[in-house]
Formats: structure tokens, C-alpha cells, sequence
């Protein structure tokens, strides 16, 4: 579920969904999800670029989607709780339609390439 704004009840209701399993939250172009298995927080950016994505183009990308997290965690005690004792894992996706596919994520600051 979509939400533009921390300070409203869509904002509640996304972060319940989340919880629960039932959607992810985007924000800021941003996918949230927990994954109970991995007790990660998948922290998809969509991609920008539709064509020669490379190191530096997902690096803008991946860095919408740790300052998103960041920032959901700093100002919303609500998702702060909701993802407390998950780790976050960023990735890039592109949204083709249909669906996503995963393109990279980061793994000690390293982009790794799918």
C-alpha cells in the first residue's frame, strides 16, 4: 500500500498491512516487506533507469532507499517498532508491469549484481 505522508492514518493502516504480511509499504518509490524467514526487511528502490544501469546509476537508486528507511525510522515510531529486530537488506528492482525483478542489492556497502 502506497503512502505519501508519515503523519496520517493511510501511513497506520500501510504499516499494519506490512506487518501483517499482507502488503508491502512503498514510500518515496520505496517497497517495504518483511521477510519472517530471512528476518530481513527487504527495502526495494525502484529503479530510475530503464536502460544501462550501471554501479553508479543503482547507487543513486539504492541511496533513495536507505535514506527512505532512514528516515521512516527516525520520524515514525510506529514503522521503528514494526521492523525493530529486522535487518534491512536494499535492493534495486525494476517494475516491468506484470511484476519485479530484482537487478542488485548491497552487501557491505558492495553492489552485487543478479
Amino acid at each position: 500500500m502506497e503512502a505519501s505522508e508519515i503523519d496520517n492514518s493511510r501511513f497506520g493502516i500501510s504499516v499494519d498491512l506490512m506487518s501483517d504480511g499482507v502488503s508491502d509499504l512503498v514510500f518515496n518509490n520505496v517497497s517495504f516487506a518483511l521477510n519472517r524467514d530471512s528476518n530481513e526487511l527487504e527495502v526495494r528502490s525502484f529503479t530510475t533507469w530503464k536502460a544501462n544501469v550501471t554501479d553508479a546509476t543503482a547507487f543513486v537508486d539504492l541511496r533513495r532507499g536507505i535514506a527512505a528507511y532512514e528516515h521512516l525510522i527516525q520520524k515514525s515510531l510506529l514503522f521503528a517498532g514494526a521492523v525493530q529486530g529486522f535487518s534491512p537488506r536494499f535492493s534495486l528492482v525494476d517494475d516491468y508491469g506484470s511484476g519485479t525483478v530484482e537487478l542488485c542489492y548491497l552487501v557491505d556497502d558492495r553492489i552485487v549484481w543478479r
